[in-house]
């Protein structure tokens, strides 16, 4: 493991955004991310971990820390239970799911992100997340390595503890899925990627910047100018930040996109405090209109 300093992290999140790391880290095996959190408690320095930075907005001010790029690719199977590395990204997952014919992550399929990633942001679409998945996540914090569970991860709606002062790293974790044939997981795998691929923007971007609104939890006053019948329990923040009018706008390179209002899009030379300041303006005007406080899906290091 070679512990690096002054590292430029642009090229390491899709915004291409950020200043230098103090130290920094390529993990390609587990037990790199292990002796990487040792050196950080021994220095007593911040860390972070970064799959492929697709949801992350990091400061113009770097990271006085240690940055770890998670680079972990390993999965083995055991029946229809696998095992799968933090860093291993979704694609990788899903290619391997389509070879073994196991189905029950496809709604992942196109996903830019890793699968450590996923678990953070209980990550989900077309009516799955990861947390109907996952039996138990292995981590290793101040107490050394142990085996979180389903319930004690605490999932719910793009959110578990790990998203909230966690001071360890995602190691691995397991999934059940179901068997099925190689041709019917690569089916319904390429219908999502295409499905993603008519939703999505092109461009530099985080994807969704915020998390969709639960109807459970929604004021009066957004329910009473919105239709929920139809959707899956979720009002899409697009839609509102459309209907708000923010689509198209601007902070220096920083825009709503045009194609999708849901994701903010890096078309030049957007610093983070262009597309934080954006962010800050859709939420107040999204209020303002719906009185509906939006939660970035994005975290802001």
């Amino acid at each position: 493991m070679k512990i690096e300093k002054d590292i430029d992290l642009k090229r390491y999140n899709t915004y291409g955004v950020g200043g230098n790391a103090r130290y920094f880290v390529l993990a390609r095996e587990e037990q790199d991310l292990i002796n990487a959190f040792t050196f950080a408690k021994e220095k007593n320095i911040s860390f972070i971990v970064l799959g492929k930075g697709s949801n992350v907005l990091i400061s113009e001010k770097g990271f006085d820390g240690l940055v770890i790029i998670n680079n972990t690719r390993e999965i083995k199977k055991d029946n229809e239970i696998l095992s799968v590395s933090s860093g291993a990204s979704l694609a990788l997952v899903t290619k391997f799911t389509i070879s073994e014919g196991l189905s029950g992550i496809e709604f992942l399929a196109g996903v830019p992100g890793t699968f450590g990633g996923a678990i953070i942001g209980n990550a989900g679409c077309y009516f799955g997340e990861i947390a109907d998945l996952i039996l138990d996540v292995e981590i290793i914090d101040g107490e050394g390595m142990k085996k979180i569970t389903k319930k004690e991860a605490r999932f719910s709606y793009r959110d578990s503890i790990f998203k909230h002062d966690f001071q360890g790293i995602i190691l691995s974790a397991r999934l059940k899925l179901n068997s099925s044939t190689k041709e019917k997981v690569s089916e319904k795998s390429l219908d999502i990627i295409k499905k993603r691929s008519i939703k999505d923007p092109k461009g530099r971007t985080s994807g969704s910047f915020f998390k969709n609104i639960e109807v459970k939890n929604a004021p009066k006053k957004l329910l009473s100018q919105v239709e929920t019948r139809g959707m899956d329990g979720h009002i899409p923040t697009g839609k509102l930040i459309d209907e708000a009018g923010c689509k198209g706008m601007r902070v220096g390179d920083a825009e709503v996109s045009t194609y999708n209002a849901g994701f903010i899009i890096n078309t030049g030379n957007a610093t983070a405090d262009d597309i934080k300041k954006l962010a800050e303006e859709v939420k107040k005007r999204v209020y303002d209109k719906f009185g509906v406080e939006l939660e970035p899906e994005v975290r802001y290091l």
